[in-house]
């Protein structure tokens, strides 16, 4: 049984210049979404939408700081719209800290997000949890 309450310990530490820089893109990088950044547009609802960029961390950033990792590395950031793409994946890093890897894995893909990234970068970087998947 997963356990409903997540702890992520740790500051926030910002992503430096030279690296936002690299892994910048101009629409979210996510395969079912792909909006261009700064573009207005009315929604399905009827809303005003303008997405704006938000560099996301494959794996938490707050959970490679637990496990000693450098959690900026540009492998491990993806560029995708601030509303809705980074608040649905947010939900889905809970699993993670959980434990629960293969429902984080399952979460993000179902979210477009490049699994195979995802793990390639996590064996990269020693993550045991990732240990035994192959891509």
């Amino acid at each position: 049984m997963l356990k409903n309450d997540v702890s992520r310990k740790g500051a926030f530490t910002p992503i430096p210049r030279f690296i936002r820089k690299q892994v910048s893109r101009s629409h979210c990088q996510l395969q079912n979404c792909g909006l261009a950044y700064g573009r207005i547009f009315t929604d399905v609802h009827g809303k005003l939408r303008n997405p704006k960029q938000c560099l996301h961390h494959l794996i938490s950033r707050r959970f490679l700081a637990e496990h000693g990792i450098y959690e900026h590395h540009p492998t491990n950031l993806l560029s995708i719209c601030s509303s809705p793409c980074h608040g649905k994946l947010l939900k889905i890093e809970d699993r993670l800290f959980q434990g629960d890897v293969i429902g984080f894995l399952t979460g993000m893909r179902q979210c477009g997000v490049p699994v195979g990234k995802v793990v390639r970068f996590a064996l990269s970087v020693g993550l045991k949890e990732f240990g035994g998947l192959t891509i």
